[in-house]
């Protein structure tokens, strides 16, 4: 595959994943599997006679947000990304996006009242900065130096917590070799042996490690939640319950897009977020094709619909070919991404109150 199909592969399969997932955020297994139904999955987040819809979250939003900032340096800096990226959160935020986490909002919030993008950062360490993790890994997969410092940067415009700069950096590094590994499959001897020297924090090595064990040993997703302890209330959106568990999805299952998104969504939690990183690192290594295609289509997204996603994927291929290469920005009209956001306020709020009802 050439750099435009793996980088759609990734923001597509980031999209997908997270619409199938979103549905069920912050349910536990159990109560989502009665609500919503049992494997295989399939789009409820709108429900119509002989009709599914699935819509993205601000994880996907987060991706092209960070691809958008990426393809519009005039030269690859940190400074200019940090300011860039910045930007970009200000004016989604204002755009009234019905999801975000805690402490992404209080850093946008910092970020508008005139807060330095490197100083707006809270005490978090929540996933939310993951997200934008995949993207920079596959743009800079072949300067990992340069990957880890723009991770840096990205991670704390929202997140200052050093467990959020490891998690995300993790997976950029995922990201980076799942991207150029190309359709192959990433060993798990190969991945630990090169990520783990960048791990410095004892828990998150320690998971790590205990994922790299239960893959070679062929373990389930549900064996390796159970060891985290969340067999129960699913994976949560503490960082160091996320990475380890989509390192693991993504190693155990990573030849079966359907198989892979579907384990980590039936294990519960902060389905919208683990699915769509797992969905990341496999798209970006397989490309589209790897999506079934009752997903893809089911997929209604607007205005970020997968037309946009071409383009950003263009755009990030040119870009990374050659960095004074002249691209032109996929925007998104801020009023049309308003309108949206309206809409999809509405369809969550009605979702939330299904998810009410004891039956």
């Amino acid at each position: 595959m050439d750099a435009q199909e793996r980088f759609f592969g990734l923001l597509s399969g980031t999209a997908v994943a997270d619409s199938i997932g979103l549905p069920r955020e912050g349910l536990a297994p159990r109560r989502a599997q009665r609500l919503l139904g049992a494997a295989p999955l399939r789009h409820s987040l709108i429900v119509l006679p002989g009709l599914r819809i699935g819509l993205c979250s601000d994880d996907t939003e987060h991706a092209w947000l960070t691809a958008q900032a990426l393809v519009s340096l005039s030269a690859i800096n940190e400074s200019e990304f940090s300011a860039g990226l910045a930007k970009r959160l200000k004016r989604w935020l204002l755009s009234l996006p019905a999801g975000c986490g805690m402490a992404t909002l209080k850093a946008c919030l910092r970020l508008c009242v005139g807060v330095a993008p490197d100083k707006s950062g809270v005490r978090s360490a929540g996933n939310g900065a993951v997200m934008r993790a995949p993207v920079i890994g596959a743009f800079f997969a072949d300067d990992w130096d340069m990957l880890a410092r723009m991770t840096k940067c990205s991670t704390a415009i929202t997140h200052r917590d050093e467990r959020a700069q490891e998690g995300a950096l993790v997976v950029a590094l995922a990201a980076a070799m799942a991207y150029i590994a190309n359709g192959l499959p990433v060993t798990v001897a190969s991945f630990f042996e090169r990520v783990l020297p960048y791990v410095q924090g004892s828990e998150l090595k320690d998971r790590l490690l205990q994922a790299k064990a239960y893959v070679q040993a062929q373990r389930s997703l549900s064996d390796f939640v159970q060891y985290l302890g969340l067999q129960k209330k699913g994976i949560t959106g503490y960082v160091n319950h996320t990475v380890p568990a989509v390192i693991f999805t993504w190693l155990r299952y990573g030849d079966d897009y359907e198989q892979a998104i579907t384990r980590i969504v039936e294990a519960g939690g902060d389905t919208d977020s683990n699915a769509a990183l797992v969905g990341a690192l496999i798209g970006v290594n397989q490309g589209a094709q790897c999506i079934p295609s009752p997903w893809l289509q089911g997929m209604k997204e607007w205005p970020a619909d997968t037309a946009f996603l071409h383009r950003m994927a263009q755009t990030l291929a040119t870009r990374q070919a050659s960095a004074t290469s002249r691209v032109t920005v996929p925007e998104l009209p801020w009023l049309l991404l308003w309108l949206r956001n309206l809409v999809f306020l509405v369809v969550v709020l009605v979702h939330g109150f299904r998810r009410l009802l004891p039956f």
